[in-house]
């Protein structure tokens, strides 16, 4: 872990003006938030368009499931970014490593015990979610089970984000969380409208985006920092109930965004009786570290 040692004199937390940094720390966030808002709206589209609307309204049905798995994914990436930015701050990159390790660990039985949970109950719930109707939750319940089985990249994938931000690279961090987004905009389109898939196709999508960004951030931390944690990850349970408790406040915040941002997304732009998509929950967490 030297490599990330030699690194920490470039880092934007520990020097400069602190209302340059808000302005450098908020501005790459805002844009990542509004652009993944434009791909709940270009995807919604899709799925009214060339799946139909009942595609559309038995996914949307599905969003207090898609709620818990995004505020499950920031309890830990919360958790683990205020840990591990102090542990970074005073060079303790022992310590870091031994963060990253139980962060992923806590990450994978979260995974374990979500997709467990979905596949004993989860058309049961998919079906009163949606009043009975076993057409809506076949729809919903094979797009949320595309995306729990897949969901172990979606937890990593926001550590690592928030690894990013907590090491002070922003420009980095919003390179791969836009591309992210734009890239699962385009599997959509791939997908769903040329493959024909449906609503699998969109679940896809985004499991795709996330494998692509993911990969990148494996290609980073090898190849440019010599660094190779992701490929001797050593499973660990360290400072969980801290981690747990840092990270439900900003989980419950989430929830409250999503919610917002479901009422405010008209579902009259894709016709009558159509709802939208649930809304792409932000790939960078808002607090600071």
């Amino acid at each position: 872990m030297s490599e990330v040692s030699s690194s920490q004199p470039d880092n934007i937390f520990l020097s400069g003006s602190i209302p340059i940094l808000f302005a450098k720390t908020a501005l790459p966030i805002s844009i990542v938030m509004m652009v993944n808002g434009l791909h709940t709206v270009v995807d919604a589209y899709f799925l009214g368009t060339y799946v139909g609307t009942q595609a559309l309204t038995g996914v949307t049905l599905m969003f207090p499931l898609f709620m818990i798995l995004v505020s499950l994914f920031t309890l830990v990436s919360n958790g683990f970014a205020s840990i591990y930015a102090r542990a970074f701050g005073a060079s303790n990159f022992r310590i870091t490593k031994k963060i990253i390790d139980s962060a992923i660990c806590l990450a994978l039985i979260f995974c374990s015990l979500l997709i467990l949970s979905f596949l004993a109950a989860g058309f049961q719930l998919a079906l009163f979610l949606t009043n009975g109707s076993h057409e809506l939750a076949e729809i919903g319940y094979e797009y949320m089970a595309i995306l729990i089985l897949g969901s172990p990249l979606g937890f990593i994938l926001s550590i690592n984000i928030d690894r990013l931000r907590c090491e002070g690279l922003l420009p980095l961090m919003t390179a791969i969380t836009l591309s992210s987004a734009f890239l699962n905009i385009f599997f959509d389109w791939l997908y769903v409208v040329q493959f024909g898939w449906g609503v699998a196709g969109s679940a896809y999508g985004t499991l795709t985006a996330q494998l692509i960004s993911l990969a990148a951030m494996v290609t980073y931390y090898t190849s440019k920092r010599g660094e190779f944690s992701f490929l001797n990850w050593r499973p660990v349970s360290f400072q969980w109930k801290s981690l747990i408790a840092l990270g439900v406040p900003q989980s419950l915040a989430t929830r409250v965004f999503l919610w917002q941002q479901q009422s405010l997304c008209s579902p009259s732009s894709f016709g009558p009786e159509v709802a939208m998509k649930p809304p792409q929950a932000p790939t960078a967490s808002s607090p600071e570290c």
